[in-house]
């Protein structure tokens, strides 16, 4: 398995450009996760206003759907006619095989969810990819903003390894062959390519004078401010990892952390970092996820 998840991470590791005029001197960019559209039996069930767009890009950060579900398809017909562009990032339940009939490996499900979204001109499945954007405005000179997508897997520590096996759903869902699920060693090795993966972009965006990098992910990039710990414990490692030294604008560029998972709303500052989520979740957590479907971040140009 960590041989065929290296070839498909170099597979992955491409950047993408793109231009997007502006009037003002910020970028506004609209972000939403865990959407979970497999909660909907029916495209007519499918709420209308799940998204309202305010903003010329869209971030889908990942649980907005199952791939072996037309339901998510679907959804991104709708949705795509009213942005111009949109990043689409993978959480982990986008992944799971409900139906032991017709089970779909990891590497499967990649293969199908990137012709999925490249059959809308404007969606942009980011896999370990990166996105050269140029920000024209007639006063002033381009911009380039570097945006990283990755799911992101998080770490998790050898000691918590079999309690968050028989915790979580992604160890039971997600095979790495028709016949065997994945386990922590898999997730771990994969957390270590995002990671060297992001580092790299970062010290290219620094090389290239680029203005800054916009980091979205799944799963989060620190345990601190970012799980309802009370709830949840040492879970929280299935959740997120200790990427500290990555929030840091001045080492890294990277101005903003777009992410969700935790099904948690925040919106905070780690040294020069912006880091914010605006998770959907399920229907009985709408008070902690605090959804909203026009949440814009504006990004400094």
């Amino acid at each position: 398995m960590q041989k065929k998840t290296k070839k498909y991470f170099k597979q992955n590791y491409e950047e993408i450009k793109l231009e997007i005029s502006i009037k003002e001197n910020e970028l506004p960019i609209q972000i939403a996760s865990d959407i979970h559209l497999e909660m909907f039996e029916t495209k007519e069930s499918i709420p209308k206003n799940l998204i309202i767009a305010k903003a010329k890009i869209l971030g889908l950060l990942g649980d907005i759907g199952l791939i072996n579900n037309e339901l998510l398809e679907y959804f991104l017909r709708e949705i795509s006619e009213k942005f111009e562009i949109i990043f689409f990032i993978a959480g982990n339940h986008e992944f799971y095989n409900h139906n032991a009939e017709s089970i779909l490996t990891y590497e499967e499900q990649l293969g199908k969810l990137e012709r999925i979204c490249s059959s809308f001109s404007n969606v942009y499945f980011l896999d370990n990819k990166s996105v050269k954007l140029t920000v024209k405005k007639e006063d002033c000179g381009d911009q380039v903003i570097r945006f990283l997508g990755t799911t992101l897997w998080s770490y998790i520590p050898d000691n918590l390894a079999n309690q968050i096996e028989n915790c979580l759903n992604d160890y039971s869902l997600i095979f790495k062959n028709k016949f065997e699920p994945i386990t922590p060693k898999d997730t771990k090795s994969w957390f270590d390519e995002n990671v060297n993966w992001i580092i790299s972009e970062y010290i290219l965006s620094k090389k290239n004078k680029e203005s800054q990098v916009v980091v979205l992910s799944h799963h989060t990039p620190t345990l601190e401010g970012t799980s309802p710990i009370e709830e949840i414990g040492d879970i929280q490692h299935a959740f997120s990892s200790n990427l500290d030294s990555l929030l840091d604008r001045e080492k890294t560029n990277i101005s903003c952390w777009c992410c969700g998972h935790t099904h948690l709303k925040f919106d905070f500052m780690r040294n020069g970092t912006r880091v914010v989520s605006n998770p959907r979740g399920y229907y009985w957590e709408t008070e902690r996820s605090n959804y909203s479907p026009e949440f814009i971040i504006k990004i400094k140009i």
